[in-house]
C-alpha cells in the first residue's frame, strides 16, 4: 500500500480533487508517471472542520461517483468518523457513524482496528 498525503487523484477528465490522504495500490512507479485513478485507490480520507459541507456535499458525491470503495470522512467539528461504502448512483449506500468509543474497521484492511479517539484525539 501507498500512502498518498494531499496529492491529487484522477477523477474523469477535469476533476483532481486532492484528498488529505488516499491509500493506493503499489505501483512499480510509485505514481510518479500519472496521477492514481478510482481504479487504483483502496480508500480516500477526508478531515474536516471547517470545510465539513464542502467535503460532504461537493467531494462525497464526487468519490461515490468514480466509485472510489471507501471514503472516511473524519469530521472534527462533531467528533464523528464517518464511513461510507458501497459507491451506487453518485451516493454513498452505506454511511457508518463511529462516536469515541467506537472501533474503526475497514473491509480493505482486516487487520486494521482504530479507536474514534485515536484519529480524532
Amino acid at each position: 500500500m501507498i500512502v498518498s498525503v494531499q496529492d491529487p487523484i484522477l477523477i474523469g477528465e477535469n476533476n483532481e480533487p486532492q484528498p488529505n490522504i488516499a491509500l493506493l495500490k503499489p505501483r512499480d512507479d510509485f505514481y510518479e508517471e500519472s496521477l492514481p485513478t478510482p481504479q487504483d485507490i483502496f480508500v480516500v480520507i477526508e478531515v474536516s472542520d471547517t470545510t465539513i459541507e464542502y467535503d460532504r456535499d461537493i467531494k462525497l458525491p464526487l468519490y461515490a461517483q468514480a466509485k472510489i470503495p471507501v471514503t472516511v470522512l473524519v469530521n472534527l467539528k462533531d467528533t464523528v468518523v464517518e464511513i461510507h461504502t458501497e459507491p451506487k448512483g453518485g451516493e454513498y449506500r452505506k454511511v457508518e457513524k463511529l462516536k469515541r468509543g467506537d472501533t474503526l474497521r475497514i473491509t480493505s484492511f482486516p487487520k486494521l482496528k482504530l479507536k474514534v479517539e485515536q484519529i480524532i484525539g
